[in-house]
């Protein structure tokens, strides 16, 4: 899933392909052949691959692409027969300058604080929840992220201001960052990171 506009950023268009080239050799790391196709199609932008080393196949798959997309698709495609069951497949993002290739298997894991949390959590629909931090950008969409646990119990009746843990709690894979910043502002919301993220499953 390449989530930024392919004609304005030369990522390849159907009037103007990019010519990606897949050359997937039998028995070595589908890593290998996504990061051989990127550098050759995209020399000036950088690659964070972090996927399962259990993406191989028996045979050689070669294909050529017109857009980064279609390649993502194929990636993803081929990914999901390989391994099956809940497995969520091989993603590819471009952010910046850098292509961030992952499948939730080898995610580096962010601890929150609750100390870092604008409010609570909420769920934005079914199985995403939403939550504003300080701003940070050490939060990237595909990694992990590890919501704060429980410090103390608070009874019902107890001030929501008051209260010193999360309404959610463990580990959520970020779908989604954005960053908002408004000037001289002093409100502690005008400068925050939104992170949408569906809890982890696998």
């Amino acid at each position: 899933i390449i989530q930024a506009g392919e004609g304005p950023n030369g990522l390849g268009e159907l009037l103007n392909p990019k010519n990606l080239v897949l050359n997937w050799k039998a028995g070595t790391q589908i890593s290998d052949a996504i990061k051989s196709t990127l550098s050759s199609a995209f020399p000036k932008l950088k690659q964070d691959v972090a996927i399962s080393s259990k993406l191989s196949l028996s045979y050689d798959q070669v294909g050529y692409f017109q857009t980064a997309s279609q390649f993502a698709k194929l990636v993803k495609d081929a990914s999901l027969a390989i391994v099956g069951g809940t497995y969520q497949g091989v993603s590819i993002i471009l952010t910046q300058d850098t292509f961030r290739v992952f499948d939730g298997t080898t995610a580096k894991t962010t601890q929150i604080k609750f100390t870092d949390l604008i409010g609570q959590p909420t769920w934005i629909r079914s199985p995403l929840i939403q939550f504003s931090a300080v701003m940070r950008s050490d939060i990237h969409v595909g990694d992990t992220i590890k919501l704060p646990p429980s410090l103390a119990t608070n009874t019902p009746q107890g001030l929501s201001q008051f209260r010193d843990r999360s309404v959610f709690q463990g580990n959520f894979q970020v779908t989604q960052v954005r960053h908002i910043g408004n000037f001289r502002m002093p409100d502690g919301n005008a400068w925050v990171t939104n992170v949408d993220a569906a809890p982890v499953t696998q």
